[in-house]
């Protein structure tokens, strides 16, 4: 079992990252025409379902919605069980995972996870306004999608503040949406960037560095239409 003072911390933790995430959404919003959103709302005026069509049918698109939206439960939960901690015990606790060495890795990942993705918005956010080219220094040097790494390793940290059966399968819808979710958006940069982004894609990895060689020129991957 966990100390008081260790359970405080873990909390405190949380709090911070929650905190860091709503000034990033608030100072720092990462505005792409290339998120889901942005390909949303960058074809609100085109036929959406023949485009979404492309890549996926309407089961798989109603998944994908319902994924999101336990996706964001999921992230949200921890706030809530701090808030309210009685609701702990209807997500099925798993009291072996109530160790030390558990919520220090907890506390390890939703710091580093927290830091990873604020670092990332704010080179996002420096490099690519107002123009719209890839990001190919920094974070965005070693893997593709640092943002999403970052909010991912911040999920697994949540899960393992409070470890419980249904929180473990949140955390796995959230995996899996955040995947295919990076899958579409990849799609579509490829389409817009050609054979610059598969250059890219061959130096960088999805998630992990990649030791083959990695791109450090921001510059490199301009938008042509500039």
């Amino acid at each position: 079992m966990l100390s008081t003072t260790n359970l405080e911390l873990t909390h405190l933790i949380i709090f911070g990252a929650y905190a860091v995430q709503a000034l990033e959404l608030l100072l720092f919003p990462v505005q792409s025409e290339f998120t889901t959103y942005g390909i949303l709302r960058r074809h609100r005026q085109e036929n959406l379902v023949g485009l979404i069509s492309q890549m996926m049918n309407r089961a798989l698109l109603a998944a994908l919605a319902a994924g999101t939206i336990i996706s964001v439960g999921t992230f949200l939960l921890p706030l809530g069980l701090i808030l309210v901690p009685e609701m702990y015990q209807q997500l099925v606790p798993i009291p072996h995972l109530h160790t030390p060495i558990a919520a220090l890795a907890a506390n390890c990942a939703i710091i580093l996870g927290s830091c990873l993705t604020g670092i990332a918005v704010l080179q996002f956010h420096a490099m690519n306004s107002p123009r719209r080219s890839l990001i190919t220094s920094g974070v965005f040097g070693f893997c593709r999608n640092p943002i999403s790494v970052g909010l991912m390793a911040m999920v697994a940290g949540f899960f393992l503040a409070f470890p419980s059966w249904i929180g473990l399968f949140g955390t796995g819808v959230y995996m899996l949406n955040t995947h295919v979710r990076i899958r579409m958006e990849e799609h579509f940069l490829e389409q817009h960037f050609g054979a610059e982004y598969h250059r890219y894609k061959r130096y960088t990895g999805r998630y992990l560095p990649v030791t083959a060689g990695r791109i450090s020129d921001g510059n490199l991957f301009q938008d042509s239409r500039e």
